[in-house]
Formats: structure tokens, C-alpha cells, sequence
């Protein structure tokens, strides 16, 4: 390889190479915060409230008492038709 086309390459490389290093240290910022709360803060903060949400454990009750409710039903359901079906075969 010849001297210039060398210089050429190591000028590209050293160009993509600072681009890449702006964007590092742009999402670095981004993530870990630069004197204010960043990515990472935030969202821990946003799981753990979500976590101790008392809206969101009401919510999982009622849902598992509609569960209990709607299989309480089917049993219900399938021992009435058994119930009729051995009624008419006697």
C-alpha cells in the first residue's frame, strides 16, 4: 500500500472512529445521568413504585378472585349436565 493511500485510511478510520466516540459518551450520559437522574435511576424508580403500587396489588386480587369465580362456575356447569345426563339414562 502506498504512503498517501495509508494516510487516507488512517484519516477515515480516525473519523468514524470520533463519531462513534461522540455517540458513546452521548448514551453514557444518557444512561448513568450527568448531575441529574439518568436511564438506569429512572427506571429502577419507575419498577419499584410500580412494584409497591397499591392500585396494582387491588387489581391482582380482583383478578384472582374473578379467576376462583369463573372456574367455580364451570365445575358448577359440568356437575348440573352430568347431573341431567344420569337423570335421563336411569
Amino acid at each position: 500500500m502506498l504512503p498517501a493511500e495509508t494516510q487516507k485510511l488512517i484519516l477515515e478510520t480516525h473519523a468514524s472512529v470520533k463519531v462513534v466516540q461522540d455517540q458513546t459518551q452521548r448514551l453514557e450520559r444518557a444512561m448513568l445521568g450527568n448531575g441529574r437522574p439518568g436511564l438506569v435511576d429512572r427506571v429502577s424508580l419507575l419498577e419499584e413504585r410500580q412494584s409497591s403500587c397499591p392500585a396494582r396489588e387491588n387489581v391482582t386480587f380482583a383478578v384472582r378472585n374473578g379467576r376462583a369465580l369463573l372456574w367455580a362456575a364451570v365445575v358448577s356447569a359440568l356437575v348440573a349436565c352430568s347431573a341431567c345426563v344420569a337423570a335421563f339414562t336411569r
